[in-house]
């Protein structure tokens, strides 16, 4: 109970096992002088939010469940030996509290044995009913989490707290005990007078709410104040650990997490070497990402991502100055919170420079080839380096020269914290971005005109993206640098939600097959994005090729204009096929709108898209009989 609960998660913590809540170290928004510090927030459910809400999926799992609970004591020495070994074969010893399961527990090795008996026999029905009483703990766990839709406000999420205090809110829960397991001073680069003061009652905590604390003690207590449920909090924590790391094991287990995942999601599992390219660049994607760089990526692109880069923000000053339902003051202070933008283009320069050791030590520690024998002990040891990293920022200040992405992903991203975008070198590759041939002649001309199109079309509007989600619904809740401060005058603000609405209503009349509407609240930030980033992309274009010069046919045999070719590579962008289930799932989570609606909503918002692919007779018709359009920027 209280300290051996704490101290059992702590341990599950290090080996990368989530438990009944996050808790780890975050750049602080309401504070930013103040370092990295302490934060706790909601976690623990192994199903997406939505699935706790449909029968068929919640019955599906409990026969995963069951299945990796027979699979598992299957495996395990009689339970009637009292010296039962750690399920896995970790990198370095640790004392039993340290394994992952703690096997050696008088209380597990009844409850292993009174599984195996079944008070009858060890048959899948006692699996069975395990996997029963754990889904049910991870359905009311659910039932005090936010929604993906509470989650995205800042406002309701982030709150300045200590550990006295949260000790208060959460008795059941040992927090002294729980950061005791952390407090080693190698692993956290802290000096002796650091160390002393990194966890005391006043040290700083950012909390993602109160609420979730009180109710996730009464839900502890109850199950831990009852005999009877005691034991399936031990059960919750195993099926955890299975699920982080069974995926490591052998064919069965990997073929019981194919059938599970195929019921999720539709699709049949990925070829095996995709999976292991997969696995690889999960674990040690900055060292693949350095390859890369040095032998296959073209400097030439980082040089017209940045050319792309300072006509998107140019266009978004120009736009900025134009919009009415923004004030003076308020505008001035987004003119400032761009200037003071970073942007991160291809790769870091450590990456190729004599301190790229230095840095993959951080990453991925110094692990002893003799010890890591099996895809199982390398995951360990790599999840036990990422949580030690991780703890090493506490109380230091957030390192600018790390990425949140390595340059092998092929994504982008704004940080509002650190106000930085972000685009790896693998995004600058087509249908992203398309290299041509400089050449004076005619031809070589209309090629670099086509190409331009259909560049902005693409890098371009993802850039334009990144840049509007500094202030879209979230991202405009921070200032320059990072602080989540309210820097809006009241009367723009109350414009600004105005217009947001509006997009919140037109995404939310869209519909996937099955009737099944958007979250037009869950995806606005997104949407306000790809909108925004649309109307700048082009911008920038029309300011760099000029109108005229658009309207003219650059490819022969095709007959598109560059207007034409910039719509089309954009909507190429997000061209996707999908299962029924995968679609569903991320209508119901994902803060992204499927890629048709991501197309339609950008286009049916911005009036060119009409003027290029409508003849002026019929454009001139339709004018006037258009549904109002949303414009947020």
């Amino acid at each position: 109970e209280g300290q051996g609960l704490s101290v059992r998660m702590a341990h599950l913590h290090r080996w990368g096992v989530e438990g009944v809540l996050t808790a780890g170290v975050t750049y602080n928004n309401l504070h930013p002088s103040h370092n990295n510090t302490l934060g706790v927030a909601q976690g623990g459910l192994g199903l997406s939010y939505s699935h706790y809400f449909q029968p068929d999926i919640l019955a599906a799992y409990t026969r995963h469940l069951a299945t990796l609970f027979r699979l598992f004591f299957e495996a395990l020495p009689s339970a009637h030996n009292a010296s039962l070994p750690s399920p896995f074969s970790l990198p370095t010893q640790q004392p039993p509290a340290a394994s992952l399961i703690d096997t050696t527990n008088d209380t597990y090795a009844t409850i292993d044995e009174r599984v195996r008996r079944g008070e009858d026999s060890a048959s899948e029905v006692n699996y069975t009913r395990v996997a029963e009483g754990v889904v049910e703990f991870e359905r009311q766990l659910h039932g005090i989490h936010l929604s993906p839709e509470q989650q995205r406000d800042p406002w309701n999420t982030t709150f300045s707290s200590n550990l006295s205090a949260i000790q208060e809110w959460m008795p059941v829960f040992d927090w002294n005990a729980y950061y005791k397991v952390f407090a080693d001073k190698d692993d956290l680069s802290l000096s002796d007078e650091e160390l002393a003061e990194a966890f005391t009652p006043d040290a700083e905590v950012l909390i993602q709410s109160r609420p979730h604390l009180t109710k996730l003690n009464a839900l502890l207590h109850k199950y831990l104040s009852d005999r009877r449920k005691r034991p399936t909090l031990h059960y919750y924590f195993l099926a955890r650990t299975l699920r982080a790391y069974g995926g490591s094991l052998s064919a069965e287990w990997r073929k019981e997490f194919h059938s599970f995942r195929k019921i999720l999601t539709g699709s049949d599992p990925p070829p095996r070497w995709r999976t292991c390219l997969s696995a690889t660049a999960d674990a040690v994607g900055w060292i693949l990402s350095r390859n890369f760089i040095r032998h296959h990526f073209n400097p030439l692109r980082k040089t017209l991502a940045l050319e792309i880069m300072s006509g998107i923000r140019e266009a978004f000053r120009e736009n900025l100055a134009e919009i009415e339902w923004m004030d003076k003051d308020t505008k001035q202070k987004a003119l400032d919170k761009e200037s003071e933008i970073t942007a991160k283009v291809g790769y870091p320069d450590w990456l190729l420079s004599k301190d790229e050791h230095l840095y993959f030590a951080r990453f991925y520690g110094n692990p002893q080839p003799a010890k890591l024998k099996s895809l199982l002990s390398g995951t360990a040891h790599l999840n036990k380096q990422s949580h030690r990293f991780s703890y090493s920022k506490l109380h230091r200040p957030e390192d600018r020269s790390l990425w949140g992405m390595t340059p092998i992903d092929v994504n982008a991203y704004y940080s509002p914290d650190l106000n930085e975008i972000v685009f790896p070198a693998s995004i600058l590759q087509p249908p992203f971005l398309n290299v041509g041939n400089e050449n004076s002649d005619t031809a070589r001309r209309n090629e670099i005109r086509a190409l331009r199109a259909v560049n902005y079309g693409a890098l371009g509007a993802v850039i334009g993206h990144e840049l509007t989600h500094a202030f879209d619904d979230s991202g405009s809740s921070f200032d320059g640098q990072g602080k989540l401060v309210s820097w809006w005058s009241q009367t723009s603000k109350d414009k600004f939600r105005a217009s947001t609405h509006c997009v919140a209503s037109q995404y939310g009349s869209f519909a996937i097959p099955g009737g099944i509407h958007l979250n037009g609240n869950l995806t606005l930030g997104e949407n306000i994005a790809d909108n925004g980033g649309l109307r700048l992309a082009y911008r920038a274009l029309l300011k760099a090729e000029g109108e005229e010069a658009l309207s003219h046919r650059p490819l022969p045999g095709l007959p598109y204009t560059a207007q034409q070719l910039f719509f089309l590579s954009f909507a190429q962008l997000w061209c996707s096929k999908q299962t029924p289930e995968t679609l569903r799932r991320r209508v119901e989570n994902d803060p992204h709108s499927p890629g048709e609606f991501r197309v339609k909503g950008s286009l049916d918002n911005f009036e060119p898209f009409d003027e290029a692919f409508c003849q002026a007779k019929t454009h001139a018709m339709l004018k006037g009989k258009q549904p109002h359009r949303c414009r947020v920027w």
